[in-house]
Parts: structure tokens; sequence; C-alpha cells
């Protein structure tokens, strides 16, 4: 603890002497409780009555208003390696020699605090998000989790960063907004004192915001003031109510804050639902349960301050209703949500353990958001003393027992919004036997469930706190597509590129796939950057190029560019978790796929594998007579050597022709050599018959004479024109490549793998069908995310150096 510290203690002393001679003292957080005079350094950002002193940590210079931080020793009392106390007006008596030894170090970081901050902002619109998220709260990394997803979602800004109040000044230059919330305004002990830190942490971005010239918006705030300390306490109303004035815009979470807001500030706050409610629509919150299905209790929170909780545990009943619920959809389970909750959660697992009965701890700390709500929708009742375990709860459609105050924001919820639930309500002056009462509907089934409607009726109103942030931002960068996500966003620290593509792994022997490796090798050299693999579900923005794995992008931001999207069944369930920005697909197939899952493409189409002969014009020897690119599917195993399987004669050669025509596996060695050693086998063919798509575009783009395989029953064998068959007998990717150029006669050559290639027709079938394609790659590069380097239609795009280091 902090008093058995030295010069904490002596900094309490100097501090308490000071609040005999002045009216106010100004004193982190741990010293609040030791004089009633004591307040947070943060409100020096105010003018204060009386006559005010500070104490101050060192590390915390920060904290103190600019025209606090004075130079002058004559207004320091005291001062040790880790505290100064001082005040606006000189002291008496000038400091000691002591005192001003250890002022040295406090002033060198008060002139590194008042030095100028270079804005480091840029065209990407930026925000912050600060609350109390990263610090071992459920309900608070879920409010960040939403506020970000819709800030982005609605293209506000491009990049949306989270962190909790812990931030330095500092740091606001880089950014256009800092939205601070949601929480309470001000928060009170459980031993019903103020916590007046909570409030300055709340506000100082207020500020802070007005010094770095970035916007500040107070974002779904709540009224936690139940002994109406803000009207008791001068200061902390003087604060909050500056603050609020001063704040860019501010919502609130239910009617009893905006008339809070309104008492101090004279402004109105626009109301909506807590961020939280957003998971409502959440697909795990409907997920369907058997009509007969038994559903255990949750239990969530600090029962310790409620009597009746107590009283009831240590009746049969409780161990009974437990015992019976055997064979339910998941067992009884205590739920932690909060650092706070892990003492409470202790000794109910120990109490219910030794009466037999093993209750399993859930730790939702860290877990999806979908993962959450799934917990509670397995779960009936939930019994919590926490807010966002009753949002939770009620988001999944879960029937309540809500322990809180008159007056709380639990009680204010259930009163206003549900009053159906009203009853549901344990106070602490309640009895067990309303407890019990609960309890007993709930074994019986007719506890009161929230209406799906009124559900997603609140949840509807989350969007109120966007609102007054869209015309704010409108106002200060109009004309910016909404929606669109700006190249900054796309990059990781150290400014490369995260880019999504299918790259070796262990199953693959640590081989890459040639098609797939081609999206690092593009993207990289065309933006002239860097590029990090991204894992496909990673919740961050992200580009997606070259590959048919549209399907399997999920969370965060995807920014489509020349992907192919062919499987709507499986985008249905990622389409609630991902924000598109479509900026090309490979061509009308995939657009189609993205409108059937309600996701808007333009008619922007392009195989971006058609720029590699701008990245690669190495002159190759012609070695082969014709270059056969097998699917991998085709291969006994992944290797740059693998042989086809013995069972696909159609690859078999007569000796004959070992030396005229080239079997080619599109699995290569991970680095960049390997990957250009297999361009450079394709190129050294004069002819391709592929079942790869992207030895189809290899050999296009390099104007090598082609013609896909198609190995699928009902196609004639030898070349065929694709109308002539079903497009279902094609492949969708090589058919939807061709119709993104304007060349309208394809053909494709139908060979059965099981039957032996008559390797003179198949030549000659290339010779006689083929011409170039017509493929017009200007609109893809124009849809490009990032500025190219050079115009890859005009100039040779040179080679990015840090591919030579870069696993595929």
């Amino acid at each position: 603890m902090w008093f058995d510290d030295a010069y904490w203690r002596a900094a309490a002393t100097a501090a308490l002497a000071a609040a005999e001679d002045f009216d106010w003292v100004l004193t982190p957080a741990e010293f609040h409780g030791l004089h009633p005079r004591f307040r947070p350094v943060e409100y020096s950002e105010i003018a204060l009555p009386g006559r005010v002193a500070f104490l101050c940590h060192k590390d915390g210079a920060a904290r103190l208003a600019p025209a606090w931080r004075l130079t002058e020793p004559e207004h320091y009392r005291f001062a040790n390696e880790v505290f100064v106390l001082g005040s606006i007006e000189p002291a008496a008596t000038p400091p000691d020699a002591a005192i001003q030894r250890h002022l040295g170090s406090w002033f060198e970081r008060c002139r590194a605090l008042a030095a100028p901050v270079e804005r480091l902002r840029g065209e990407a619109r930026r925000a912050l998000i600060v609350g109390a998220s990263g610090m071992g709260n459920v309900g608070d990394d879920l409010i960040a989790a939403e506020l970000r997803a819709r800030l982005l979602d609605d293209g506000l800004f491009d990049v949306v960063d989270t962190s909790s109040f812990e931030v330095a000044p500092a740091r606001l230059a880089q950014v256009d907004a800092v939205l601070v919330g949601g929480g309470g305004l001000l928060y009170v002990s459980q031993a019903g004192e103020a916590d007046y830190q909570n409030l300055a942490n709340y506000l100082r971005f207020v500020f802070w915001c007005e010094r770095a010239g970035a916007a500040c918006h107070l974002v779904a705030l709540g009224d936690q003031d139940y002994a109406r300390l803000l009207e008791q306490d001068d200061l902390s109303r003087r604060f909050a109510t500056e603050a609020l004035r001063r704040a860019t815009s501010v919502t609130v979470r239910d009617q009893e804050s905006a008339q809070l807001v309104r008492r101090l500030s004279l402004r109105t706050a626009a109301v909506g639902a807590d961020p939280v409610w957003a998971l409502a629509h959440n697909p795990a919150a409907e997920a369907p349960l058997a009509p007969d299905a038994t559903l255990a209790p949750l239990f969530i929170g600090e029962f310790g301050r409620f009597p009746a909780f107590a009283a009831w545990l240590a009746t049969e009943e409780a161990v009974a209703w437990l015992k019976e619920c055997e064979g339910a959809v998941a067992p009884p389970a205590v739920a932690v949500m909060s650092r706070d909750d892990e003492r409470h959660v202790r000794a109910l697992v120990a109490w219910f353990a030794a009466r037999g009965i093993t209750l399993p701890v859930i730790d939702l700390r860290g877990r999806a958001p979908a993962e959450i709500v799934a917990v509670f929708r397995q779960h009936e009742p939930v019994l919590t003393t926490r807010f966002h375990g009753a949002v939770l709860a009620l988001a999944a459609g879960r029937a309540p027992i809500v322990f809180d105050r008159r007056h709380g924001k639990k009680e204010r919820l259930l009163r206003s919004t549900f009053p159906a639930l009203a009853g549901q309500l344990i106070e602490p002056r309640d009895r067990n036997d309303h407890l019990a009462a609960l309890v007993a509907r709930a074994r019986a089934g007719t506890l009161a469930r929230p209406e799906r409607a009124d559900v997603l009726a609140h949840a509807r109103t989350t969007h109120s706190h966007a609102r007054p942030l869209r015309d704010a931002v409108r106002k200060q960068a109009p004309g910016r597509k909404s929606g669109q996500v700006h190249p900054e966003a796309l990059l990781d620290d150290s400014g490369a590129i995260r880019l999504c593509w299918a790259r070796s792994w262990e199953e693959s022997g640590g081989y890459a796939n040639f098609g797939d490796a081609l999206s690092a090798f593009i993207v990289a050299n065309l933006a002239g950057k860097p590029v990090r693999h991204t894992d496909f579900g990673a919740d961050l923005p992200k580009l997606v190029g070259i590959g048919s794995i549209g399907h399997a992008i999920r969370n965060g931001q995807a920014v489509i560019w020349g992907t192919g999207c062919y499987r709507p069944d499986l985008m249905t369930h990622n389409v609630p978790h991902t924000r598109y920005d479509v900026r090309a697909t490979r061509g009308p197939i995939s657009q189609r796929c993205l409108g059937l899952v309600g996701v808007d493409a333009p008619g922007v189409f392009g195989e971006p594998g058609w720029l590699l002969p701008s990245m690669f014009d190495e002159p190759v020897e012609k070695k082969y007579e014709l270059g056969v690119i097998t699917h991998i599917g085709d291969l006994r195993e992944p290797h740059p050597n693998a042989q086809p399987k013995e069972e696909w004669v159609c690859f078999d050669l007569p000796d004959a022709l070992r030396g005229q025509v080239a079997i080619i596996s599109t699995w290569h060695e991970a680095g960049l050599e390997g990957l250009l050693d297999k361009l450079r086998l394709i190129l050294s063919c004069k002819r391709i018959a592929s079942r790869s798509f992207h030895g189809i575009v290899i050999a296009e783009a390099f104007g090598i004479p082609c013609i896909p395989l198609c190995a699928k029953p009902g196609v004639p064998v030898g070349a065929f024109p694709a109308d002539a068959v079903p497009t279902t007998l094609l492949d969708r990717r090589t058919l939807e490549f061709f119709q993104s150029g304007s060349t309208r006669k394809h053909n494709f050559y139908g060979q059965r793998r099981t039957s032996a290639t008559d390797w003179e027709a198949l030549i000659a079938a290339i010779d006689r069908v083929w011409s170039p394609l017509d493929y017009d790659v200007q609109p893809l590069v124009e849809a490009f995310p990032f500025e190219p380097v050079v115009d890859p239609l005009s100039s040779r795009v040179p080679l990015q150096r840090d591919l030579a280091t870069l696993g595929f």
C-alpha cells in the first residue's frame, strides 16, 4: 500500500498541513479520503474559489493545468524525490535548499510538457476512444468495441484506437477527435463516499483536447450521482459544468442523465441506449434452443452488499435448485466480468463446494462478443449486481434478477424501459422472501422475460450516440465518401500493409501456392510498401486482394480489391461482424455474390494478377512446347516438384515428350526466389494448359497461348466454346476472369483426369482456338486503395525491397 512508502507518507503529511492553511488541496486520488478538502489535481483546469494548493506526483505533472506548473521555486512548500506541493501564490518563506534540490526534476518535466507538440494527423481521420476499457471490465471493453465499430461502420473515421484513461496529453495532437465514455459522470464508493477521481478521469479530456486542437465528444455517459453529490460538492459541480459546456458534444444513456447534464450545463444531450445494447442484434442473441430445454442460473457480481442474497443462500432451496439443473443446456455457473468479481466468485464457489455442488466459473474477460452473448443465452435467470450483466441478459432475451439500490442505473433501466420486469429487482433493504419468490418463479418457468420487440427497439437507440459525431465530422471534413477506409488505416505500427492472403502453413510443408502468393508480391510492389500477413478473422482494417477468399474474411474492416467471392452461404455468417469497403471484385459473379448478402460492390472488375508483367520483365528462354499447370488437389503432396496422383493418368507423358511438356506444380519455396523461379518455369513454356486458375491468368497476362482444362463430367472432350455447356460445368473463377474482359468468345478443353491425354491434339487445339484476351485493367489500378508507386500500365514497377525477406 502507498502508506508503506516513506515518500508517500511525507507527502501526505505535507498535504494535511497545507489543508490547515488553504481552502482546498488538489491531490492524487490515493489521498482523497484523508481530508474533506482534498480534490483531484485535474480540478486545476477551472477557476477555483478561495486559496488552493496542489500536491502532485512528478510523473503526473500532465494532470496539472499548465498555468499551475510554475517554474519559480518560491511557489513551493514541499518537495521530495516523488512529490511536489505548491500553490499559485508564493509561499511566505522561500523553500530551503533540500526542497530546491528536489524541484529540479519537477521543473524539467514541466518544461518538457510546455514544449510545442508536432501535430501528426495527416489525411486519415483519426479518433481515440478513452475510458475504462483495457482495465479488466467486460462492460467497458464491450462499450469501447461497439463505439469503435459504429465509428468505422458509419465511415466517420478512418482509424479508431481505444485506450484506458492513462493517455498522455501529447497523444491527442495526433487525432482529430477523442471520444470519452461511456460511463458514470460521478461514482459512489461502496461506503457511500464520493469517488471524485472518476469524474476527473472522464472530463479532463475536454480541457486537454482544447489545447491539442482536437474535438472532444462525451459519449453514452450515465448519471450515477445517487446522492446528488454533484449538487452538494461545489468544486465538483464547477468542474463538471465547465467541462460539459466546453465539450464538442454530449450524449447520455437515459433521461435521468440528460436531466443532470441539463441542470449542470444548460445543454441538451442526445439520449441513446448503452452501446452494449447493440449486441441484441448479434445472431447469438437469438440462437435457437429446444422448446423443452432446461436452463440453469448464472450468477454475476458482488452479492455481499445484499443481505437478502446471503439469507437466501443459506436456505435448502438454494442447494436444491442447483441440484435439479442436471441436464440443463449449460450447468449453473458464476461469471467473472471484472476484477472486483474475483473475490466474490471464490466465496460463492467455495460455499457451494462445501455443499457438494461444483459451480463452474466462466471468465468472460477477453472473449469475443458473440461468445459472451452465447453464455447469457444459455442461462436463466441471470442474477446480477452488474449493470452490463443486466444489459447482456436482456439483450439475449433472458429473465434477469437484478440487484440494485433505488434510483440506481439498473433500477432505472428496468423501470423506464422494461416496466414489466421492475418487480424482479432486489434492493439492499429487501428481505430474502422476495428473492425466494423470484427464484420459485424461475424454477416454475414463470419469471418474466423481456419482449424481443422491446429489446430491439431499445437497441436501435444506440445510433443516437453517433448523430452528434456525424454532424461534427461532416462540418470538419465535407465531401469524404462515407464508408471508405483511408489507406493509413490499413497500415500496422511499422508502416506495413495488413494484407490477407492464403499463405504457406504447417500443413503445406511450409511451401506457398503460386496464385495465392501473388497477392503479397503485387500489392507490395504496386504500393511500394511492405506487407504483413493478417489473419482472415483479425478485427482490424485489412486489405484483401488476390484469391477466392472473400467468403472467409470476418471481423474488422475489409477492403476488397480484385478478390473472388463465391460462397454467399458462408458469407452470411461473416457479414454481421465485418465492415466491407469494396473497391473492385474479380468480376460480375463476385459482385453478385456480395449483393446477395447485402454488401454493395461497384461495377469495377479486375484480376490483379494481370499486373504481373509490369513487375517482372526478365527475358526467359522458351524450353517447352507446352506447360501443364496442375491444381493443388491433383498432386500427391504439397511440394514444388510434386507429382500428380497415380490415378490421374491424364498427366502421364510418353518418353518422347518428357523434354517438350512440363508438368508444373503451383507449390514453390515460400521465399521471393521460390516464387520467381516458378514464374520463370511458366514463362519458359510456349503454350499453357492449366487446371490452375492463376495459371490461365499469368499465361494471358504474358500473352502465352493457353486454354483452361475442364475435367467435370458432361463436358465434351477437346476444345469447346464456353457457351456450349451450362456454366455450372465450368470453373467459375476462370469464367469470371474471361467475362471481365471485353473478348466475348472463350474456350475450354475437356479432359477427364482418368483418361490419357492426346498431347498433340491439345497443342493443336491451343494453336487453333486461342486469341489474346482484351483486358482493361485501368479501372482496377484506379481502385487500388494506395497511390501506386508508378503507373503499372506505362512503367516498370520496381521490386519492393522487403519482399526479399517475406515469407509468402
